[in-house]
């Protein structure tokens, strides 16, 4: 409700990919495995970054948007939501798709999805609905 307004009117929103939302950190563990031999493994981990989260968390509410987070073919996405709830969480909600291409062909379906927030290689997909961070300045 805003100023007053009991209307039945859907709440604008973006959706924000999980790309940009999260960072992926690197770890490598070198161990011996005999004589001569060592083996390294990588781990990747997401974690969440945080200076990008303040800043969609200022722009949504200096604006009275509702953000919605896109995971697509993300296996771990409940985990990687439940570190967000650590976090300062600017999200409402998560929904997962299995490919980019669904994510496009539901835009023109959703009149309150103002726009898709995304990392500026992937931003032309999304026609004139895509945005980038730094747009949003």
């Amino acid at each position: 409700m805003k100023d007053n307004d009991l209307s039945a009117a859907p709440t604008p929103r973006f959706w924000v990919m999980s790309d940009l939302v999260f960072t992926k950190v690197e770890s490598s563990e070198v161990k011996k495995a005999g004589w001569f031999r060592k083996t390294e493994t990588i781990t990747v981990t997401r974690a969440p970054d945080l200076r990008v989260m303040s800043e969609l968390w200022r722009w949504s509410s200096r604006l009275g948007v509702r953000l919605e987070l896109i995971f697509v073919g993300e296996s771990d996405a409940s985990g990687l939501w439940d570190s967000l709830l650590k976090a300062a969480n600017p999200f409402s909600d998560y929904i997962e798709f299995e490919t980019i291409n669904e994510v496009v062909s539901l835009l023109n379906y959703r009149p309150d999805l103002l726009g898709v927030i995304d990392v500026p290689d992937r931003s032309a997909f999304y026609g004139g609905r895509g945005l980038t961070m730094q747009e949003l300045r």
